[in-house]
Protein backbone atom coordinates (compact mmCIF):
# COMPACT_ATOMS: atom_id res chain seq x y z
CA UNK A 1 0.00 0.00 0.00
CA UNK A 2 1.11 3.43 -0.93
CA UNK A 3 2.55 5.85 1.21
CA UNK A 4 1.63 9.40 1.12
CA UNK A 5 0.73 12.35 2.73
CA UNK A 6 -1.11 15.75 3.06
CA UNK A 7 0.23 19.75 3.00
CA UNK A 8 -0.42 22.76 2.27
CA UNK A 9 1.55 24.28 -0.32
CA UNK A 10 1.56 27.87 -1.47
CA UNK A 11 -0.42 27.92 -4.89
CA UNK A 12 2.47 30.48 -6.30
CA UNK A 13 5.20 27.71 -5.49
CA UNK A 14 3.45 24.97 -7.17
CA UNK A 15 4.25 24.22 -11.11
CA UNK A 16 2.45 23.14 -14.05
CA UNK A 17 3.41 19.49 -15.07
CA UNK A 18 5.16 19.76 -18.42
CA UNK A 19 3.64 16.42 -19.17
CA UNK A 20 0.19 16.78 -18.54
CA UNK A 21 -1.97 14.48 -20.74
CA UNK A 22 -4.04 17.13 -21.78
CA UNK A 23 -1.79 18.90 -23.93
CA UNK A 24 1.64 17.72 -25.72
CA UNK A 25 4.36 17.96 -23.70
CA UNK A 26 5.32 21.90 -23.29
CA UNK A 27 7.99 23.49 -21.63
CA UNK A 28 7.41 26.54 -20.68
CA UNK A 29 5.28 27.67 -18.16
CA UNK A 30 3.14 30.61 -19.98
CA UNK A 31 2.70 28.76 -22.73
CA UNK A 32 0.70 25.74 -20.59
CA UNK A 33 -1.38 28.60 -19.11
CA UNK A 34 -1.98 29.98 -22.85
CA UNK A 35 -2.95 26.71 -23.95
CA UNK A 36 -5.09 25.41 -20.68
CA UNK A 37 -7.15 29.32 -20.80
CA UNK A 38 -7.73 28.57 -24.67
CA UNK A 39 -8.92 25.07 -24.73
CA UNK A 40 -9.61 23.50 -21.38
CA UNK A 41 -12.83 25.77 -20.25
CA UNK A 42 -10.24 27.35 -17.46
CA UNK A 43 -12.54 30.86 -17.52
CA UNK A 44 -15.90 29.05 -15.87
CA UNK A 45 -13.81 27.29 -13.69
CA UNK A 46 -11.89 30.07 -12.14
CA UNK A 47 -15.65 31.93 -11.95
CA UNK A 48 -17.13 28.89 -9.84
CA UNK A 49 -13.71 29.26 -7.30
CA UNK A 50 -14.79 32.61 -6.97
CA UNK A 51 -18.57 32.15 -6.45
CA UNK A 52 -17.87 29.12 -4.12
CA UNK A 53 -14.09 28.44 -3.64
CA UNK A 54 -12.41 25.32 -4.15
CA UNK A 55 -13.58 21.58 -4.09
CA UNK A 56 -13.26 20.81 -0.06
CA UNK A 57 -13.51 16.67 -1.51
CA UNK A 58 -10.81 16.74 -4.07
CA UNK A 59 -6.98 17.61 -3.04
CA UNK A 60 -4.47 17.85 -5.69
CA UNK A 61 -1.72 15.61 -6.17
CA UNK A 62 1.80 16.81 -6.22
CA UNK A 63 5.60 15.55 -6.56
CA UNK A 64 8.89 16.76 -5.66
CA UNK A 65 11.16 17.02 -8.94
CA UNK A 66 14.62 16.61 -8.28
CA UNK A 67 15.23 20.30 -7.94
CA UNK A 68 12.91 20.50 -5.00
CA UNK A 69 9.80 21.80 -6.78
CA UNK A 70 6.86 20.80 -6.46
CA UNK A 71 4.82 19.64 -9.80
CA UNK A 72 1.19 18.85 -9.85
CA UNK A 73 -0.06 15.64 -11.35
CA UNK A 74 -3.50 15.68 -10.78
CA UNK A 75 -5.26 19.21 -10.36
CA UNK A 76 -3.95 21.09 -13.18
CA UNK A 77 -7.06 23.08 -14.47
CA UNK A 78 -7.72 23.67 -10.74
CA UNK A 79 -4.11 25.21 -10.34
CA UNK A 80 -4.06 27.10 -13.41
CA UNK A 81 -7.24 29.11 -12.41
CA UNK A 82 -5.83 29.68 -8.96
CA UNK A 83 -2.24 30.63 -10.14
CA UNK A 84 -4.65 33.23 -12.46
CA UNK A 85 -6.50 34.14 -9.85
CA UNK A 86 -3.87 35.21 -7.38
CA UNK A 87 -1.71 37.07 -10.02
CA UNK A 88 -3.65 37.91 -13.10
CA UNK A 89 -0.54 39.05 -15.07
CA UNK A 90 0.24 35.26 -15.53
CA UNK A 91 -2.77 34.99 -18.14
CA UNK A 92 -2.42 35.40 -21.99
CA UNK A 93 -3.14 39.09 -22.80
CA UNK A 94 -6.97 38.60 -24.57
CA UNK A 95 -8.20 37.01 -21.10
CA UNK A 96 -5.92 39.08 -18.80
CA UNK A 97 -9.09 41.64 -17.90
CA UNK A 98 -10.92 38.81 -17.91
CA UNK A 99 -9.24 37.15 -14.82
CA UNK A 100 -8.46 40.81 -13.62
CA UNK A 101 -11.62 41.39 -13.07
CA UNK A 102 -12.46 37.80 -11.23
CA UNK A 103 -9.70 38.33 -9.22
CA UNK A 104 -11.20 41.75 -7.88
CA UNK A 105 -14.27 39.85 -6.91
CA UNK A 106 -12.63 37.23 -4.30
CA UNK A 107 -13.34 38.45 -0.92
CA UNK A 108 -10.64 35.51 0.34
CA UNK A 109 -7.68 34.80 -1.73
CA UNK A 110 -7.04 31.14 -1.76
CA UNK A 111 -3.09 31.64 -1.61
CA UNK A 112 -2.86 27.53 -0.60
CA UNK A 113 -3.84 24.48 -1.54
CA UNK A 114 -4.13 21.24 0.47
CA UNK A 115 -2.15 18.63 -1.51
CA UNK A 116 -1.16 14.96 -1.58
CA UNK A 117 2.61 14.55 -2.27
CA UNK A 118 3.43 11.22 -3.63
CA UNK A 119 7.55 9.84 -4.19
CA UNK A 120 6.51 8.90 -8.32
CA UNK A 121 4.54 8.87 -10.96
CA UNK A 122 3.69 5.91 -11.20
CA UNK A 123 2.87 5.50 -7.42
CA UNK A 124 0.22 8.37 -8.11
CA UNK A 125 -0.71 6.88 -11.29
CA UNK A 126 -3.20 4.15 -9.66
CA UNK A 127 -5.17 6.83 -8.59
CA UNK A 128 -5.24 9.36 -11.42
CA UNK A 129 -6.32 6.30 -13.70
CA UNK A 130 -9.45 6.09 -11.11
CA UNK A 131 -10.47 9.61 -11.89
CA UNK A 132 -10.12 9.90 -15.51
CA UNK A 133 -10.29 6.71 -17.19
CA UNK A 134 -14.14 6.40 -16.79
CA UNK A 135 -16.06 3.22 -14.64
CA UNK A 136 -13.27 0.84 -15.49
CA UNK A 137 -15.62 -1.93 -14.27
CA UNK A 138 -16.51 -0.02 -11.21
CA UNK A 139 -13.37 0.83 -9.61
CA UNK A 140 -13.28 4.00 -11.22
CA UNK A 141 -15.79 7.06 -11.20
CA UNK A 142 -19.52 6.28 -12.12
CA UNK A 143 -21.43 9.35 -13.51
CA UNK A 144 -24.82 9.38 -12.83
CA UNK A 145 -27.49 8.42 -15.42
CA UNK A 146 -29.94 10.57 -16.64
CA UNK A 147 -32.52 9.28 -13.25
CA UNK A 148 -29.72 9.49 -10.98
CA UNK A 149 -29.05 12.94 -11.93
CA UNK A 150 -32.77 13.68 -12.05
CA UNK A 151 -33.63 12.35 -8.59
CA UNK A 152 -30.64 14.37 -6.87
CA UNK A 153 -32.00 17.31 -8.27
CA UNK A 154 -35.85 16.27 -7.28
CA UNK A 155 -34.10 15.51 -3.44
CA UNK A 156 -32.55 18.98 -3.37
CA UNK A 157 -36.44 20.40 -5.02
CA UNK A 158 -34.48 22.04 -7.67
CA UNK A 159 -36.12 21.96 -11.52
CA UNK A 160 -35.71 19.34 -13.35
CA UNK A 161 -36.59 18.29 -17.28
CA UNK A 162 -37.01 15.36 -16.23
CA UNK A 163 -39.22 15.61 -13.12
CA UNK A 164 -42.58 15.57 -14.16
CA UNK A 165 -41.46 12.13 -16.10
CA UNK A 166 -39.57 10.77 -13.27
CA UNK A 167 -42.90 11.13 -10.73
CA UNK A 168 -44.70 9.43 -13.24
CA UNK A 169 -42.25 6.81 -13.64
CA UNK A 170 -41.69 5.81 -10.52
CA UNK A 171 -45.28 5.54 -10.00
CA UNK A 172 -45.75 3.56 -12.66
CA UNK A 173 -42.81 1.07 -11.21
CA UNK A 174 -45.11 1.00 -7.80
CA UNK A 175 -48.22 0.22 -9.88
CA UNK A 176 -46.08 -2.69 -11.71
CA UNK A 177 -46.44 -0.93 -15.48
CA UNK A 178 -43.02 -1.22 -15.24
CA UNK A 179 -39.93 -2.79 -13.99
CA UNK A 180 -37.20 -0.32 -12.66
CA UNK A 181 -34.93 -1.45 -14.69
CA UNK A 182 -37.02 -0.17 -17.36
CA UNK A 183 -37.15 3.28 -16.27
CA UNK A 184 -33.50 4.29 -17.01
CA UNK A 185 -34.14 3.77 -20.55
CA UNK A 186 -36.84 5.33 -21.49
CA UNK A 187 -36.79 8.55 -18.73
CA UNK A 188 -35.59 10.93 -21.88
CA UNK A 189 -38.18 9.08 -24.68
CA UNK A 190 -40.68 9.84 -21.72
CA UNK A 191 -39.35 13.15 -21.27
CA UNK A 192 -39.77 14.11 -24.84
CA UNK A 193 -43.31 13.37 -24.93
CA UNK A 194 -44.24 14.84 -21.68
CA UNK A 195 -42.27 18.43 -22.90
CA UNK A 196 -45.48 18.75 -25.38
CA UNK A 197 -48.40 20.76 -23.91
CA UNK A 198 -50.86 18.66 -26.05
CA UNK A 199 -49.48 15.73 -25.08
CA UNK A 200 -49.64 16.02 -21.63
CA UNK A 201 -53.52 17.68 -21.62
CA UNK A 202 -54.16 14.54 -23.72
CA UNK A 203 -53.01 12.93 -20.54
CA UNK A 204 -54.98 14.85 -18.41
CA UNK A 205 -51.90 16.36 -17.00
CA UNK A 206 -51.89 19.57 -16.05
CA UNK A 207 -47.88 20.10 -14.74
CA UNK A 208 -45.00 21.68 -16.73
CA UNK A 209 -42.58 19.08 -17.35
CA UNK A 210 -39.77 20.35 -14.65
CA UNK A 211 -42.37 19.82 -11.80
CA UNK A 212 -42.41 17.01 -9.66
CA UNK A 213 -45.74 17.46 -8.32
CA UNK A 214 -48.01 16.25 -10.69
CA UNK A 215 -51.32 17.92 -10.85
CA UNK A 216 -53.73 15.63 -13.19
CA UNK A 217 -57.38 16.73 -14.32
CA UNK A 218 -58.88 12.83 -14.68
CA UNK A 219 -60.08 10.41 -12.11
CA UNK A 220 -56.98 7.77 -10.30
CA UNK A 221 -58.73 4.81 -12.50
CA UNK A 222 -58.72 6.59 -15.96
CA UNK A 223 -55.28 8.15 -15.24
CA UNK A 224 -53.84 4.62 -15.11
CA UNK A 225 -55.69 3.65 -17.64
CA UNK A 226 -53.58 5.83 -19.85
CA UNK A 227 -50.57 5.92 -17.90
CA UNK A 228 -50.51 2.22 -18.43
CA UNK A 229 -51.02 2.48 -21.91
CA UNK A 230 -48.14 4.84 -22.27
CA UNK A 231 -45.68 3.05 -20.61
CA UNK A 232 -46.26 -0.02 -22.71
CA UNK A 233 -45.31 1.87 -25.73
CA UNK A 234 -42.47 3.51 -23.84
CA UNK A 235 -40.72 -0.10 -22.87
CA UNK A 236 -41.71 -1.76 -26.35
CA UNK A 237 -38.78 -0.91 -28.46
CA UNK A 238 -40.81 -1.52 -31.75
CA UNK A 239 -44.04 0.55 -30.85
CA UNK A 240 -44.28 3.80 -32.45
CA UNK A 241 -43.67 6.13 -29.24
CA UNK A 242 -39.64 4.58 -29.58
CA UNK A 243 -39.63 5.73 -33.01
CA UNK A 244 -41.58 9.12 -33.03
CA UNK A 245 -39.52 12.21 -32.46
CA UNK A 246 -40.93 15.61 -33.70
CA UNK A 247 -43.40 17.68 -32.02
CA UNK A 248 -45.86 16.45 -35.37
CA UNK A 249 -45.25 13.22 -34.03
CA UNK A 250 -45.82 13.07 -30.32
CA UNK A 251 -49.16 14.95 -31.20
CA UNK A 252 -50.18 12.08 -33.57
CA UNK A 253 -49.58 9.48 -30.69
CA UNK A 254 -51.20 11.80 -28.12
CA UNK A 255 -54.01 11.80 -31.40
CA UNK A 256 -53.95 8.12 -31.27
CA UNK A 257 -54.72 7.82 -27.85
CA UNK A 258 -57.42 9.53 -28.11
CA UNK A 259 -59.09 7.65 -31.47
CA UNK A 260 -58.69 4.40 -28.95
CA UNK A 261 -60.35 5.67 -26.02
CA UNK A 262 -57.00 5.65 -23.83
CA UNK A 263 -57.33 9.51 -22.87
CA UNK A 264 -59.40 10.64 -19.97
CA UNK A 265 -62.52 12.45 -19.40
CA UNK A 266 -60.61 16.04 -18.07
CA UNK A 267 -62.66 17.24 -15.00
CA UNK A 268 -62.03 20.91 -13.06
CA UNK A 269 -60.99 19.46 -9.74
CA UNK A 270 -57.16 18.85 -9.42
CA UNK A 271 -55.49 15.81 -8.05
CA UNK A 272 -51.98 15.82 -7.30
CA UNK A 273 -48.87 12.84 -7.51
CA UNK A 274 -46.10 14.05 -4.85
CA UNK A 275 -43.45 12.40 -3.51
CA UNK A 276 -45.34 9.00 -4.87
CA UNK A 277 -48.12 10.05 -3.05
CA UNK A 278 -51.54 11.05 -4.35
CA UNK A 279 -53.05 13.97 -2.44
CA UNK A 280 -56.71 15.35 -3.46
CA UNK A 281 -56.55 18.95 -1.82
CA UNK A 282 -55.17 18.28 1.94
CA UNK A 283 -56.47 14.63 1.93
CA UNK A 284 -53.16 12.08 1.06
CA UNK A 285 -53.84 8.62 0.13
CA UNK A 286 -50.58 7.33 0.32
CA UNK A 287 -52.16 3.57 -0.44
CA UNK A 288 -53.85 3.68 -3.79
CA UNK A 289 -56.54 0.46 -4.04
CA UNK A 290 -54.39 -2.09 -5.91
CA UNK A 291 -55.62 -2.24 -9.57
CA UNK A 292 -52.94 -4.52 -10.03
CA UNK A 293 -55.89 -7.58 -8.72
CA UNK A 294 -59.21 -6.57 -9.28
CA UNK A 295 -61.29 -9.35 -7.56
CA UNK A 296 -60.66 -12.39 -9.17
CA UNK A 297 -64.43 -13.68 -8.71
CA UNK A 298 -65.69 -10.50 -10.91
CA UNK A 299 -62.83 -10.56 -13.17
CA UNK A 300 -63.50 -11.12 -16.75
CA UNK A 301 -60.09 -12.07 -18.55
CA UNK A 302 -57.56 -14.22 -16.10
CA UNK A 303 -54.96 -11.76 -17.07
CA UNK A 304 -55.92 -7.99 -15.10
CA UNK A 305 -57.10 -5.30 -17.12
CA UNK A 306 -53.73 -3.25 -15.04
CA UNK A 307 -50.60 -4.53 -14.26
CA UNK A 308 -49.11 -6.45 -16.77
CA UNK A 309 -48.04 -4.51 -19.05
CA UNK A 310 -44.74 -5.67 -20.62
CA UNK A 311 -43.09 -6.54 -24.22
CA UNK A 312 -43.19 -10.04 -24.63
CA UNK A 313 -40.43 -10.51 -27.82
CA UNK A 314 -41.01 -14.27 -28.61
CA UNK A 315 -44.08 -14.36 -30.95
CA UNK A 316 -45.66 -17.21 -30.10
CA UNK A 317 -45.78 -16.00 -26.11
CA UNK A 318 -46.90 -13.00 -27.51
CA UNK A 319 -49.47 -14.14 -29.61
CA UNK A 320 -50.55 -17.07 -26.38
CA UNK A 321 -50.57 -14.00 -24.29
CA UNK A 322 -53.07 -12.05 -26.39
CA UNK A 323 -55.77 -14.96 -26.75
CA UNK A 324 -55.44 -14.95 -22.27
CA UNK A 325 -56.20 -11.09 -22.43
CA UNK A 326 -58.99 -12.02 -25.20
CA UNK A 327 -60.95 -15.22 -23.81
CA UNK A 328 -63.47 -14.81 -21.18
CA UNK A 329 -62.49 -17.13 -18.47
CA UNK A 330 -66.39 -17.22 -16.73
CA UNK A 331 -67.43 -18.49 -20.11
CA UNK A 332 -64.52 -20.56 -21.75
CA UNK A 333 -62.25 -21.53 -18.34
CA UNK A 334 -61.13 -24.90 -20.23
CA UNK A 335 -59.63 -22.88 -23.30
CA UNK A 336 -58.00 -20.63 -20.89
CA UNK A 337 -56.23 -23.55 -18.93
CA UNK A 338 -55.38 -24.90 -21.88
CA UNK A 339 -53.76 -21.51 -23.57
CA UNK A 340 -52.41 -20.95 -19.75
CA UNK A 341 -50.46 -24.21 -20.40
CA UNK A 342 -49.02 -23.71 -23.65
CA UNK A 343 -48.10 -19.69 -22.44
CA UNK A 344 -46.12 -21.48 -19.28
CA UNK A 345 -44.83 -24.41 -20.88
CA UNK A 346 -42.86 -22.37 -23.12
CA UNK A 347 -41.78 -19.61 -20.56
CA UNK A 348 -40.42 -21.55 -18.55
CA UNK A 349 -38.40 -23.46 -21.00
CA UNK A 350 -37.41 -20.04 -22.92
CA UNK A 351 -36.14 -18.56 -19.67
CA UNK A 352 -34.08 -21.31 -18.59
CA UNK A 353 -32.03 -21.62 -21.66
CA UNK A 354 -31.74 -18.04 -21.50
CA UNK A 355 -30.44 -18.09 -18.00
CA UNK A 356 -28.54 -21.39 -17.76
CA UNK A 357 -27.20 -20.91 -21.66
CA UNK A 358 -27.99 -24.22 -22.73
CA UNK A 359 -31.25 -25.93 -24.24
CA UNK A 360 -33.52 -28.00 -22.54
CA UNK A 361 -33.45 -31.44 -22.46
CA UNK A 362 -36.68 -32.63 -24.83
CA UNK A 363 -37.26 -35.66 -22.68
CA UNK A 364 -37.36 -33.18 -19.31
CA UNK A 365 -41.00 -32.88 -17.80
CA UNK A 366 -42.20 -29.74 -16.99
CA UNK A 367 -42.65 -29.66 -13.29
CA UNK A 368 -38.52 -30.62 -13.22
CA UNK A 369 -38.62 -27.24 -15.93
CA UNK A 370 -40.10 -25.02 -13.50
CA UNK A 371 -37.85 -26.73 -10.51
CA UNK A 372 -34.80 -25.31 -12.33
CA UNK A 373 -36.73 -21.84 -12.91
CA UNK A 374 -37.51 -21.49 -9.82
CA UNK A 375 -33.76 -22.38 -8.89
CA UNK A 376 -32.38 -20.01 -10.86
CA UNK A 377 -34.85 -17.00 -10.02
CA UNK A 378 -33.61 -17.81 -5.84
CA UNK A 379 -30.48 -16.69 -6.77
CA UNK A 380 -31.04 -13.09 -7.80
CA UNK A 381 -30.90 -11.12 -4.04
CA UNK A 382 -32.24 -7.81 -5.95
CA UNK A 383 -35.88 -9.62 -5.69
CA UNK A 384 -38.75 -7.20 -5.14
CA UNK A 385 -41.14 -7.83 -2.19
CA UNK A 386 -43.72 -8.44 -4.61
CA UNK A 387 -41.74 -10.89 -6.79
CA UNK A 388 -40.37 -12.55 -3.59
CA UNK A 389 -44.60 -13.32 -2.62
CA UNK A 390 -44.83 -14.49 -6.36
CA UNK A 391 -41.62 -16.88 -6.39
CA UNK A 392 -42.95 -18.54 -3.01
CA UNK A 393 -46.67 -18.79 -5.15
CA UNK A 394 -44.53 -20.37 -7.67
CA UNK A 395 -42.87 -23.25 -6.20
CA UNK A 396 -46.39 -23.79 -4.49
CA UNK A 397 -47.72 -24.64 -7.72
CA UNK A 398 -44.34 -26.63 -8.78
CA UNK A 399 -45.23 -28.38 -5.44
CA UNK A 400 -48.58 -29.30 -5.52
CA UNK A 401 -49.71 -31.49 -8.56
CA UNK A 402 -53.92 -30.34 -7.67
CA UNK A 403 -53.09 -26.45 -7.68
CA UNK A 404 -54.92 -25.34 -10.85
CA UNK A 405 -51.77 -23.94 -12.60
CA UNK A 406 -49.57 -26.93 -11.80
CA UNK A 407 -47.83 -28.91 -14.87
CA UNK A 408 -50.03 -32.12 -13.86
CA UNK A 409 -53.25 -30.32 -13.55
CA UNK A 410 -53.16 -28.52 -16.33
CA UNK A 411 -52.17 -31.10 -18.44
CA UNK A 412 -55.08 -32.85 -16.77
CA UNK A 413 -57.45 -30.57 -18.49
CA UNK A 414 -56.05 -31.42 -21.79
CA UNK A 415 -57.34 -34.58 -21.47
CA UNK A 416 -60.87 -33.66 -19.52
CA UNK A 417 -59.37 -35.56 -16.45
CA UNK A 418 -59.77 -32.24 -14.62
CA UNK A 419 -62.12 -29.20 -15.43
CA UNK A 420 -60.92 -25.87 -14.32
CA UNK A 421 -62.95 -23.49 -12.26
CA UNK A 422 -62.55 -19.40 -13.49
CA UNK A 423 -61.92 -18.37 -10.40
CA UNK A 424 -59.25 -20.65 -9.45
CA UNK A 425 -57.68 -19.90 -12.38
CA UNK A 426 -57.46 -16.18 -11.74
CA UNK A 427 -56.76 -16.38 -8.30
CA UNK A 428 -53.71 -18.59 -9.11
CA UNK A 429 -52.50 -16.31 -12.06
CA UNK A 430 -52.78 -13.40 -9.42
CA UNK A 431 -50.59 -15.05 -7.34
CA UNK A 432 -47.73 -15.67 -9.89
CA UNK A 433 -47.71 -12.67 -11.89
CA UNK A 434 -45.04 -10.67 -10.41
CA UNK A 435 -42.81 -13.83 -11.22
CA UNK A 436 -44.43 -14.47 -14.63
CA UNK A 437 -43.34 -10.65 -15.38
CA UNK A 438 -39.92 -10.93 -13.88
CA UNK A 439 -39.29 -13.95 -16.51
CA UNK A 440 -40.55 -11.96 -19.46
CA UNK A 441 -38.49 -8.93 -18.32
CA UNK A 442 -35.46 -10.77 -18.33
CA UNK A 443 -35.75 -12.53 -21.70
Amino acid sequence: MNETKEISVPVLDVYLDTENPRHDPIKDQDKIIEYLVSNEKIKPLAKDIVDNGISPIDLFAVLKDGSGRYIVLEGNRRLCALVLLNDPDKSPRSARSHFQKLAAKMESPITEIRSVVFKSREEADTWIDRRHEGAQNGIGIIQWNATQKTRRNLNRRKKDPNALAQTLLEYAVKRQFLTQNQTKEILTTATRYLGNPFFRETMGIASKRSNADVEIKASFNDFDKILEKFCGDLADEQSVVSSRSSKTDREDYAKQLIEEGFAPSVSSQKLKLSNRKFHDGNQTKPDLPDKRNPDPDKRKYIIPSSGFSVFVKDHKLRRALKELKNIPVGDFPLAVALVSRAFLERLYCLFYEKKAGHSIDLKSKTHEILGKVIGLIEQDKSLTSFEKNALGALKRVQANDTNVLSPKTLGANAHLGFYPNASELNREWDNIQAVLLYMLNRM
